[in-house]
């Protein structure tokens, strides 16, 4: 296989693996999902996904550029600053308290994100009127 490029050595792994799959197991669906470095950096914040459960991250840097929020402002004044959120549907009855403080713990420790929050959907509306500006509520409202 003089001259290779990757998109032979896909096809041909992929070839392989759908020949060899066993008939009792569900068919292996060719071709397999791809995607760049830049797409699960952008949509996952890792090199290596998973990409099972579709949590990716949504940006909503737009929705606080004009916040009054000290530590929003603060992370979109750096130069690759935003704010982004992983949305968990059902979240309030996956993480318990012990969790959710585990999260934070991490965020702060390895990544140094001060402005870790938690909240349910039916908070979201409270919290966000409380500590943001109205044009940034209506806008949050959009992203749903």
């Amino acid at each position: 296989m003089s001259f290779v490029e990757q998109a032979g050595i896909l096809a041909l792994v992929e070839g392989l693996l759908a020949y060899s799959w066993s008939a009792e197991k569900d068919p292996v669906q060719v071709p397999f999902q791809t995607m760049t470095y830049e797409e699960a950096m952008r949509d996952y914040g890792v090199d290596k996904p998973d990409t099972r459960f579709c949590m990716k991250l949504m940006d909503l840097s737009p929705v606080f550029s004009s916040t009054q929020a000290e530590f929003l402002r603060s992370a979109l004044s750096k130069p690759a600053g935003s704010v982004q959120a992983i949305c968990v549907p059902s979240g309030a009855k996956l993480f318990s308290a012990k969790d959710l403080e585990e999260l934070k713990r991490t965020a702060r420790t390895l990544f140094g994100q001060v402005g870790f929050s938690d909240f349910s959907l039916n908070d979201f509306f409270l919290i966000i009127d409380q500590v943001f500006s109205s044009s940034s509520c209506v806008c949050v409202a959009a992203y749903e």
